[in-house]
């Protein structure tokens, strides 16, 4: 694992040059899609993110991206709304993001949850836990939105 020094000083060399010019956050509304987004805004350069999020989530998230615009002016954060662990959503909001974008300088994937506080049902149990399911689903929408992008040449 890479330290967190190195990290620091690759991240400080970023410039308004090497900068990613269009982000696209494939469900960075919590954890480290949340921070990595923070982050690359608190730089103050000038960039574009799409963040792609679950309709619930965007209330939520809201006083964060108004933090984000206010701390950056320069910065753009669209929203996109979408439910990315359904193949359907993970290929309607890349054909929405294409028909807006040329190119993508970073794909930023963190879709999914992990549940640290043990298992929920009372099920049998050999019986699937919601949380193994939807990864099942959520790897699949990854892979079609990763799919979507680069067969089109979006990607660099």
């Amino acid at each position: 694992m890479v330290n967190r020094t190195s990290i620091k000083t690759s991240n400080s060399q970023i410039t308004q040059s090497s900068v990613p010019r269009v982000a696209v956050f494939v469900g960075g509304t919590a954890g480290i899609g949340k921070l990595t987004l923070g982050g690359l805004a608190r730089l103050g350069l000038d960039f574009k993110a799409y963040v792609i999020g679950r309709k619930e989530s965007e209330v939520s998230f809201r006083p964060f991206t108004e933090d984000l615009q206010a701390a950056n002016p320069k910065a753009s954060i669209i929203w996109v709304e979408g439910e990315v662990s359904l193949l359907s959503e993970a290929k309607r909001v890349c054909d929405h993001i294409k028909t807006l974008e040329t190119s993508i300088d970073l794909l930023f994937m963190t879709p999914g949850f992990a549940p640290f506080n043990g298992r929920k049902s009372k099920l049998h149990s050999s019986s699937f836990e919601t949380h193994l399911t939807t990864l099942r689903y959520i790897r699949r929408s990854r892979h079609r939105a990763r799919t979507q992008l680069l067969h089109t040449h979006v990607l660099p």
